[in-house]
């Protein structure tokens, strides 16, 4: 719970002369809505590396094939890459400019290492590489680089099913983001010389619901 908590806490405001400038700092571009009817997102596993104990496979297509099932009876560690591609619905960009109404996309590349705690939770960090952009107004595209906590578990955790079939119970997956940017974020980096709004160093939080397709890749391709 306290490493949830810390990852999802909310970046702390820089002391301000003036309380107007202090309000303003709280609100930025976003929240940001997954694009293509909530599923503008994928994940693939690269690589993985199996329990002590656990026999090699014979080929390295046969090793990819046991990472992309995702046993966590097998598997301890994974390499995964993946994408997002979230806007922010023409939302008010700054509390101190009203007029700056514009859709924002966010494009995130994401690698990620995550350790099988057990069958429920994974545990681990992210690299991710966010590109946001905007052709309304005053056009902008800049990216950020940040890297942050990643938390997985599966509501299944009670699910009954054979050892071998162990990937089944992870078909739907919660996930827990939290990217921090150092370089933070200023106004003018989305083309608008009005605002004031700068906010240092800050956190991203996002919660996502994952579906797994690791156990039909065992039903496919036996």
């Amino acid at each position: 719970m306290l490493f949830v908590l810390c990852a999802v806490w909310p970046a702390v405001a820089r002391a301000q002369s003036d309380v107007i400038d202090w309000i303003q700092q709280q609100s930025g571009p976003g929240p940001y809505d997954n694009s293509w009817l909530k599923l503008g997102a994928f994940n693939a596993r690269l690589w993985c590396w199996a329990k002590d104990g656990v026999a090699p496979e014979p080929s390295v297509l046969r090793e990819l094939r046991r990472c992309w099932i995702d046993n966590p009876n097998e598997i301890q560690w994974v390499l995964s890459f993946g994408g997002e591609f979230a806007h922010n619905y023409k939302d008010q960009l700054f509390l101190d400019d009203p007029t700056d109404r514009r859709e924002i996309s966010e494009w995130r590349f994401t690698t990620a290492v995550l350790y099988h705690a057990n069958s429920v939770f994974d545990i681990g960090g992210t690299v991710d590489a966010v590109r946001f952009s905007s052709s309304q107004g005053n056009a902008f595209s800049f990216w950020r680089l940040g890297v942050g906590p990643r938390l997985m578990f599966t509501p299944c955790f009670r699910c009954k099913v054979p050892k071998e079939w162990g990937a089944v119970k992870r078909i739907v997956l919660l996930q827990l983001d939290s990217t921090f940017f150092p370089q933070g974020f200023k106004a003018s980096d989305y083309g608008n010389t009005v605002s004031k709004f700068d906010s240092g160093p800050e956190f991203q939080a996002r919660a996502s619901v994952v579906l797994d397709g690791g156990a039909l890749v065992q039903k496919l391709w036996p």
